[in-house]
Order: C-alpha cells, then sequence, then structure tokens
C-alpha cells in the first residue's frame, strides 16, 4: 500500500502493460486469476502515476467482488480495498471513497487477523481525506483514533506503521497552518523515531519540517536545516535531480521569504516541480498535499 511502495522502472512498466492490454478480462476464466490480472493493472498504472487509469482497474475489482461475494474472503478484498481508498482520494471521488470506508468496516469486522494493521490504514486513509480536502476539518473522533494508533500501545502495529500514523497527522496539520503542532509531530518522528534516509518518507517529513520553520518566521534554522539535508544528501550519495533541485529552490526560499514578488516566484518553481515529478519516489502520492497547499498560496 501506498506509503512504502516504490515506483518501478516506467519503460519496462509499459511493456508490461502492452503485452498485458492484447488479454481482455472477459478472456479470464478463473476468478482468482481474474483477481491478479486486474491487482497488475492498479499497481503498473499507480507507478506510471495515470491515476484515472488506475481508477478504472479499481473498480473493475471492487466490481469483482460484489458479484463474487461468496468467492473472495475478507482477506482478499481487505487490501484491494484500501488502494481504492487511496486511488478516490487522489481522484476526488468524495462519495465512492466514503462510500467504500463503510464497506471497509465490514470488512474487517470478518477479518480472522490482522484487523489492527488494518483499522491503522483506514485512518491512513482518513487523514488523507482529510488532508486533500482544505475545505472540510477531521472529526475529533478521528482525531484521536489517530493519535492512539500512532502510539502504537493499544495496536499490533511496528513502529514503521506508528511512525507513518504520526506523518500523516503531521501532514493534516500543515495543510491547517497549524505549523507549531505540525512541526511537534514531525520532530517526534525524526527525532524519537530515529527516522533515517531509508525511510521512503523521511524526505517528504525533513521537506515539510523546513517549511514549519519557514512559516513560523524562523529562517536561520530552515537555512540550517537545508544544509544539513544537502550535506547529507552528498555524504549519502543519494542521487535524485527533483530533490536537489527542491532544496536549491527551499535554500533560495530562504533568502526571499520577506520579499513578496521573488517569494513567489519561488513558490512558483516548487509548484511547478511538484507537478513535473508526481512519479518521483521523493515527490509522488506523499506530497500531494503540498502541491495542493503550494497551489493555494499562489492564488491568495
Amino acid at each position: 500500500m501506498g506509503a512504502k511502495k516504490q515506483k518501478g522502472n516506467t519503460e519496462e512498466l509499459k511493456t508490461i502493460l502492452n503485452e498485458l492490454l492484447k488479454k481482455s478480462v472477459e478472456e479470464i476464466k478463473g476468478l482468482r486469476t481474474k483477481l491478479f490480472y486486474l491487482r497488475c493493472f492498479v499497481s503498473i498504472y499507480y507507478d506510471l502515476s495515470q491515476y484515472e487509469n488506475e481508477l478504472i482497474y479499481h473498480q473493475k475489482l471492487l466490481t469483482l467482488f460484489k458479484e463474487n461475494k461468496d468467492v473472495f474472503y475478507a482477506e482478499d478484498q481487505a487490501p484491494v480495498v484500501i488502494n481504492a481508498l487511496e486511488c478516490f482520494n487522489k481522484n476526488g471521488k468524495k462519495k465512492d471513497f466514503w462510500e467504500h470506508i463503510t464497506h471497509l468496516d465490514t470488512i474487517i469486522k470478518r477479518l480472522s487477523k490482522k484487523q489492527d494493521y488494518y483499522t491503522y490504514w483506514k485512518y491512513v486513509c482518513l487523514f488523507s481525506y482529510y488532508t486533500l480536502h482544505l475545505d472540510e476539518d477531521i472529526p475529533n473522533e478521528i482525531y484521536e483514533k489517530g493519535i492512539d494508533i500512532a502510539k502504537g500501545e493499544n495496536y499490533e502495529l511496528n513502529s514503521s506503521n506508528c511512525k507513518y500514523m504520526y506523518s500523516v497527522i503531521a501532514n493534516y496539520f500543515f495543510v491547517k497552518k497549524a505549523f507549531k503542532k505540525a512541526q511537534e509531530m514531525f520532530d517526534h518522528i525524526l527525532l524519537i523515531h530515529n527516522l533515517q534516509p531509508q525511510d521512503l518518507y523521511y524526505f517528504n517529513i525533513k521537506i515539510l519540517n523546513i517549511f514549519c520553520y519557514i512559516e513560523l518566521g524562523n529562517i536561520k534554522i530552515a537555512q540550517n536545516e537545508v544544509s544539513k539535508l544537502r550535506r547529507k544528501i552528498n555524504r549519502d550519495k543519494i542521487e535524485n535531480e527533483a530533490l536537489i533541485e527542491f532544496l536549491t529552490l527551499l535554500a533560495k526560499l530562504t533568502t526571499v521569504f520577506d520579499v513578496l514578488i521573488k517569494r513567489n516566484l519561488i513558490y512558483r518553481k516548487i509548484y511547478q516541480l511538484l507537478a513535473n515529478n508526481k512519479s518521483n519516489e521523493i515527490f509522488g502520492v506523499e506530497l500531494m498535499h503540498l502541491y495542493n497547499w503550494t497551489a493555494e498560496k499562489l492564488n491568495k
């Protein structure tokens, strides 16, 4: 599911996709084979950042389950519904999202194991929904449940799950402009959980944390954090052109933040960089809310 997934080689994926498209789903007789076939499309379109096509195949999967209720177990359906929820979020399908949140509750009750794990993913999806829909505030009961899950004391989850839950909660506070609260949570993940570059959302959190410093007026600290992150990238020999360009823009932003015209020019470049790198492992879905947030700043 979304948080830890690395995207594949684009050309290889397109080659595989072309082979899959030579056969229609109607030609496949076995239901479980059909399930696997459709999930291949979902995975490939996700990796290619073709989210509208990904949505089409999620809907085919959900129809397959609906038409064969007695064939597929809750264990078959749970991961598919979770991924569909994430896809509904990306495509702005509010009605479908809430319909399948309710459906997921039913599935979780039927699971023989991993109920805590899929409850965790349910709340990741809920926080992602409210993070992407700035006109809606998260209900207190959802927020409290998310915090409880992030602490991990009452759920059978690993530390990576807890870290990611904290990060999606922090993302919500960030887009709601509660920068101090967001930063407290980012710091908790980075320090208490000792987040490292091999964690796929490490750079997302570091970048958002720097934005928090900037928005709170702590420009010197932001400059230091950008410099430290650039040194770490050089030391660890991390090659990602978009990330390096992003940090260059962040460094420039800290030097012109008090000059509105120059600041907006940097934000426009950041917005375009995010738009051009939606399939990037660092700038993909995990920073989609930053893309929306930057757009809002430019439209003020």
